[in-house]
């Protein structure tokens, strides 16, 4: 009788509650990277540039520069550095592994035709949590150069 009271289910969107949390802290310690003087050649300012280009080219402006970007490159660094880390899991691995390899696919697709139907939300967020994870295991103390 008096359902109007009731609250309504909402509907979840198909991505996990961490995965924002996960953006959110990427997208602060990206940030905190372009604030600085200069983006350093360690690894942890290695990996958040190159995992910032590739969301940027395939999130942000659909992969019309993916031909001209160096975005190989970008995903040779990712998968160094993740694939190289002994916290992750062969199941984290195995997701790795293949998130990178969709995205090259589609960036090989973006260059043969010039477009690509692909989506790779999913692999990029999948990458993401993962640089956040090795992130606050390899954190730089501050005032470190190395």
């Amino acid at each position: 009788m008096f359902d109007f009271f009731k609250r309504k289910r909402r509907h979840r969107s198909a991505r996990p509650p961490a995965i924002p949390l996960y953006r959110t802290e990427f997208e602060r310690r990206k940030d905190a990277l372009y604030e600085k003087f200069a983006v350093e050649d360690t690894p942890y300012d290695q990996l958040l540039d190159a995992m910032s280009a590739v969301d940027h080219e395939m999130n942000h402006v659909g992969g019309g520069n993916w031909n001209d970007g160096g975005y190989d490159e970008y995903l040779a660094i990712i998968r160094c550095h993740l694939t190289s880390d002994p916290q992750f899991s062969p199941e984290q691995l195995r997701r790795i592994g293949n998130s990178l390899a969709d995205i090259a696919a589609c960036g090989e697709e973006l260059a043969r035709d010039g477009q690509s139907s692909a989506s790779l939300e999913e692999q990029i967020d999948y990458l993401i949590a993962r640089v956040v994870d090795w992130c606050r295991t390899h954190e730089p103390e501050p005032g470190d150069d190395t």
